[in-house]
């Protein structure tokens, strides 16, 4: 997982354990004392800074779009209740707004508004299992694929870092509008290599690919390993043997949407 991605999930967990503890700290002191103890609302509300932290930096995997949306989820969820917890306080009451009751909605609502931003974010392609990446160069092995779709991007031979990157992000974009979870991660233990994984799903089959790409990519061709996902244990991927044809015949304006098209063709029958 990238560090944008746990700072995004560290973000997440922060924000949602101080709302739902600082809410549930200001709805007990309105139902017990009918007023707040601001004392008692804030010791609560680090007490879920804390726990949020933990929970989001060691338990969430997920990509830092999907973190980012269900936060959003969460914050107009509860800033929806809470409005109609004041249109319903305006209606009903003759007597001042009571604020603190609408606050206790407004930070209590955004829990459920996690999960209208998980549902908008799953609809969108983003993925919460983060998807896996591939740590070490070891657990790659070669496939290959058909260049349909040649990239225009080509200098002289090179190893500066910042072309390689800017090539491979405008092939993560272009993946990313076609597939799902597609993520950009670096090697650890490999000065420059970088690993793209991205998932490929057609009815009852779903597949696992993780496309790593040395320093002096595209001068060098990616290695690929294939992973068939078992949808009742999606934590365990069985190696997919494959051989791609790109990659056999690799030539620097070759893609990896042209290897990522060839294993849809020829394992999902994609067109």
């Amino acid at each position: 997982m990238s560090i944008t991605d746990r700072l995004a999930n560290g973000i997440l967990g922060i924000f949602q354990g101080a709302a739902l503890f600082a809410g549930f700290a200001l709805g007990f002191n309105m139902l017990i004392y009918g007023h707040p103890n601001m004392v008692f609302v804030l010791v609560l509300m680090f007490l879920g800074v804390l726990v949020g932290a933990v929970v989001g930096l060691v338990v969430l995997k997920l990509d830092a779009l999907s973190a980012m949306m269900m936060m959003g989820g969460s914050i107009l969820t509860g800033l929806f209740f809470g409005l109609l917890v004041l249109a319903f306080d305006y209606l009903f009451f003759t007597d001042s707004p009571h604020f603190e009751w609408i606050m206790t909605s407004v930070l209590l609502c955004t829990a459920p508004g996690v999960l209208v931003g998980w549902f908008i974010s799953t609809q969108l392609g983003g993925g919460l299992d983060g998807g896996r990446r591939s740590e070490s160069p070891e657990e790659e092995r070669g496939s290959p694929v058909r260049p349909d779709r040649p990239s225009v991007v080509r200098s002289s031979f090179s190893n500066d870092a910042t072309v390689i990157d800017n090539r491979l992000q405008q092939e993560v974009q272009q993946l990313s509008r076609e597939f799902d979870n597609v993520q950009l991660d670096r090697v650890s233990g490999t000065a420059g290599a970088q690993c793209v994984s991205l998932r490929l799903a057609a009815r009852d089959r779903v597949y696992r690919l993780f496309l790593v790409c040395p320093p002096n990519y595209p001068y060098v061709a990616p290695q690929l390993m294939i992973e068939k996902i078992n949808p009742r244990r999606p934590e365990q991927g069985e190696e997919v043997h494959y051989l791609s044809q790109t990659i056999i015949r690799w030539e620097q304006r070759a893609t990896l949407v042209d290897i990522v098209h060839e294993v849809a063709q020829d394992l999902l029958g994609y067109r």
